[in-house]
């Protein structure tokens, strides 16, 4: 997997991913590896995960080139629920189809890196440019994202970053000792 800073430089990189199955928490880990450093965070699903990694890099102008970042491609809420691995590739009048399912953490000739938000804004603008019977239900999806599991939090075990979840009635969160 390559990272790709805002100039075009690119840096290499891997991610892990595991299963947490504690007695408070169960979910999915998943911890990005670069120059050095690690990133990790536990979500319900892999595609929240990814978003908060991506959300830690993006300050340092830094976006993982996969499909996860890409502008296009977001998760249903059943793909959510299998655990966030799989994504549609999405096309502005068109709902998803199978064969736009594309797996987060791929690479491909049409992967577009961009932010979260930028992301999240695309999403919804595919939204409204479905029929209103499908932008309704769409949108009550967008509204109420699967969350079935408490969130952990981000944190670089090297540097000590932090990085609360903004969805999250948690005030801080602290690297483990």
């Amino acid at each position: 997997m390559t990272l790709v800073f805002v100039s075009g430089d690119v840096l290499a990189g891997e991610f892990l991913l595991s299963t947490v199955d504690g007695d408070q928490v169960q979910g999915h880990r998943l911890v990005l590896r670069f120059d050095g450093e690690e990133i990790a965070v536990a979500d319900c699903e892999y595609f929240s995960a990814l978003a908060a990694i991506r959300s830690a890099l993006e300050p340092r102008g830094l976006a993982p080139r996969c499909y996860g970042a890409s502008r296009n491609v977001y998760p249903s809420r059943l793909t959510r629920d299998w655990g966030g691995m799989r994504a549609y590739r999405m096309f502005l009048g068109r709902p998803g189809a199978v064969e736009d399912l594309v797996s987060i953490f791929d690479d491909g000739p049409d992967v577009d890196p961009v932010s979260v938000q930028v992301q999240e804004e695309f999403y919804l603008e595919w939204t409204r440019s479905l029929d209103p019977t499908r932008r309704v239900a769409a949108e009550a999806a967008a509204a109420r994202p699967s969350r079935r599991f408490r969130w952990l939090p981000i944190f670089n075990t090297r540097k000590g970053l932090t990085v609360p979840d903004p969805g999250a009635d948690v005030a801080s969160a602290e690297a483990p000792r």
